[in-house]
């Protein structure tokens, strides 16, 4: 998405996320291993005053929030998109 800017903005490291910044349809990056490959992509489906409400593929995890994922990967490197 970086090398598509018109698509998509970046919304910064998602360490202590802002949550006024999502909306519904964004996405979050994951990076497992911190290499620089993002490895997993989850949509934002609900936000609240202090969480986002996730979905991603995974068949372990279908809906998620941000707390849950970030507990489960504490190591891993998080990015978040907004959808233009």
């Amino acid at each position: 998405m970086a090398t598509h800017p018109a698509r998509a903005a970046p919304l910064s490291t998602v360490y202590t996320p802002f949550t006024d910044k999502y909306k519904n349809g964004d996405l979050i990056q994951i990076d497992f291993e911190r290499d620089g490959d993002w490895d997993h992509t989850m949509v934002v489906y609900g936000v609240s005053s202090n969480e986002l409400y996730l979905a991603s593929h995974s068949s372990l995890y279908p809906l998620d929030t941000l707390s849950q994922v970030k507990a489960r990967n504490p190591n891993a490197n998080y990015i978040g998109w907004s959808i233009k």
